[in-house]
């Protein structure tokens, strides 16, 4: 996979730029719209079909974790204009194109094993404490 993120950031703003023109949306009111969707609680951006998406989302839901979750689309040649635009804006915002993107409490944590990644916090004890520090436990 590692061989293939550079074709896949290029992809990923490609789709955007074309997303952006199609919804008539820019990337500053993206990415506001993502400010204020991940200031408060536990808010994770998914694909339904990505593993990953799934994953993360089952880890918090057995931590009985309250969160709020964007699903963009199914994948990610499958999505709308809009959802386009905001995947792009999320690789803007976190320099990562694949998802799911997680943020807990305002602080974007990554994905479910990238930067750090929610599945390290659970590992080293650090996952509960935000979440409760958050009010998503």
């Amino acid at each position: 996979m590692a061989l293939g993120t550079p074709v896949l950031k290029v992809q990923n703003k490609l789709q955007g730029q074309i997303g952006n023109q199609i919804s008539g949306v820019t990337d500053e009111e993206i990415q506001a719209e993502i400010a204020a969707e991940t200031q408060k609680g536990c808010t994770i951006y998914t694909y339904g079909l990505s593993p990953f998406s799934t994953d993360a989302c089952a880890l918090l839901d057995q931590l009985g974790c309250t969160y709020k979750k964007v699903e963009l689309g199914p994948e990610w040649f499958l999505l709308s204009p809009r959802a386009s635009a905001q995947r792009a804006a999320l690789l803007g915002l976190t320099g990562q194109s694949s998802l799911p993107h997680i943020w807990i409490g305002g602080e974007y944590v990554g994905g479910l094993y990238s930067g750090p990644g929610i599945a390290t916090l659970d590992e080293s004890g650090e996952l509960q404490a935000k979440l409760k520090a958050a009010g998503a436990l």
